[in-house]
């Protein structure tokens, strides 16, 4: 809607935007050994935006850069707080568009943020769709392998929606595959 377009770069600042945690569990164990980080839009007049639809708006109006950069400190500062409080630590998975890959120095904006918070960046799965590998494939792939080298993992979210086969995925180092 247009309303949603014209709310969604008021939303940060607006303190509509939060995320949940969705635990991922070793099941023999019962211990957390992870979580998927899922951004929640609530907005005023709207109530909950869907995930898929928040993020569809932002690509659309060119607002998935910042929000992405927000995203990512906000995961940051939670995670942060959770070490502080003495929780053990974890893996937190971050979905990312590919429109975000895009941008010039990708790998190294997302490990300065880290950096910034103290972190160890090996507690980020950043979580990336089939269609990410195919555009600009040869940046993609360099900013994995710098991203890979700094400890972080990479998870290929949804598998089986787009068009890779399997053979085709082991051209790029993937560490977690997500089938839909």
């Amino acid at each position: 809607s247009f309303q949603l377009r014209n709310d969604l770069p008021t939303s940060i600042e607006n303190n509509q935007l939060s995320f949940l945690y969705q635990p991922i569990v070793d099941l023999k164990t019962t211990e957390i050994v992870g979580a998927d980080a899922l951004i929640r839009w609530e907005h005023p007049s709207w109530g909950i935006v869907p995930t898929k639809e928040l993020c569809a708006i932002a690509e659309e109006i060119g607002f998935i850069i910042n929000l992405g950069k927000w995203m990512l400190e906000e995961v940051c500062r939670n995670y942060k707080e959770w070490l502080k409080k003495g929780l053990s630590p974890i893996k937190v998975g971050l979905n990312y568009s590919g429109i975000q890959f895009f941008e010039n120095n990708f790998a190294e904006n997302v490990l300065n943020t880290i950096r910034e918070y103290e972190l160890d960046p090996s507690f980020l799965v950043i979580e990336i769709t089939e269609s990410t590998l195919i555009r600009n494939a040869e940046k993609v792939r360099k900013d994995i392998e710098t991203l890979k080298t700094n400890g972080i993992q990479i998870a290929l979210d949804d598998f089986g929606t787009g068009f890779s086969s399997l053979a085709d995925l082991s051209a790029f180092p993937i560490d977690i595959l997500k089938i839909d």
